[in-house]
């Protein structure tokens, strides 16, 4: 893929807000810091990402207050995902700026899971990306075993690709990962 170095400063969120019903995804604010790091801490969610553990409030105030430079420097999008307007995960596009595929990311606590809301909030940001933003394909990384995740990838149309070995680093270690992936015209076409 062609670099897309700064293609995409300044960029804004959308307005209004991504929604789908009772789920709307809106940029992480302050008030959200509680329920990040009570998410970040449920052991599935360092054991499926590369969210440090052990997870803490400040790393949650530093992720937060990161989001709106990142928006602004068009590096990443970062979504709080909203369900009957309390916290339920976070999801995002990563890698917007340099060589490399945009890669879809997000966690959802347990208070939250098997509501569909990952399902909903990926297809609500994949149809963002294609749409607004152009880009004409995206990645998404599931670990081995991680069958929920795979199951949200399939939903939202993407293809699993085989076993990278060592293809991810999670805190400090090389990690093995299915690369999935979904071009605009797949997309357009489901």
């Amino acid at each position: 893929m062609a670099a897309h170095q700064d293609a995409f400063s300044g960029l804004t969120p959308p307005d209004p807000p991504l929604a789908d019903g009772d789920l709307l995804l809106r940029p992480p604010l302050p008030q959200d810091i509680p329920w990040i790091v009570r998410g970040c801490q449920d052991p599935e969610v360092p054991r499926w990402t590369t969210v440090p553990s052990p997870y803490t409030e400040a790393h949650a105030r530093e992720f937060v207050e990161e989001s709106p430079v990142d928006w602004a420097q068009g590096t990443e999008a970062r979504f709080a995902i909203l369900l009957d307007g309390a916290g339920a995960g976070m999801i995002g596009i990563h890698r917007l700026l340099g060589d490399g595929v945009p890669e879809v990311g997000y966690w959802v606590g347990p208070w939250a899971r098997r509501r569909g809301a990952a399902s909903r909030a990926t297809r609500l940001v994949v149809g963002w990306a294609f749409g607004q933003l152009g880009l004409p394909r995206l990645d998404l990384l599931t670990m081995p075993g991680n069958t929920g995740s795979e199951g949200v990838a399939a939903a939202a149309g993407f293809t699993r690709g085989p076993v990278e070995a060592s293809g991810c680093d999670q805190r400090g270690t090389r990690v093995d990962v299915h690369r999935w992936t979904l071009s605009r015209e797949d997309w357009a076409r489901s």
